[in-house]
């Protein structure tokens, strides 16, 4: 069976939105990683993952069960 596919818009544009960055440039700045690997999340080429996941929590940006909660609204 096939693994479904995580859409993670919900979680960057809630921490966007929250932290008022200005972009996805900027929120992959503060997570240390390239503009290039969020731009991949969001057309979801790569999964949201757990690195992701705690690069996110780490960062202070929210916390686990906020994103468990979007992750599993969708």
């Amino acid at each position: 069976m096939p693994k479904a596919k995580t859409n993670a818009n919900a979680v960057f544009n809630e921490i966007i939105a929250k932290h008022k960055m200005k972009n996805y440039s900027a929120l992959a700045e503060k997570l240390g990683v390239a503009p290039g690997m969020v731009s991949a999340m969001r057309a979801q080429s790569i999964p949201l993952g757990k690195a992701m996941t705690d690069r996110i929590i780490k960062a202070k940006l929210m916390s686990a069960r906020r994103i468990k909660d979007l992750v599993e609204s969708e």
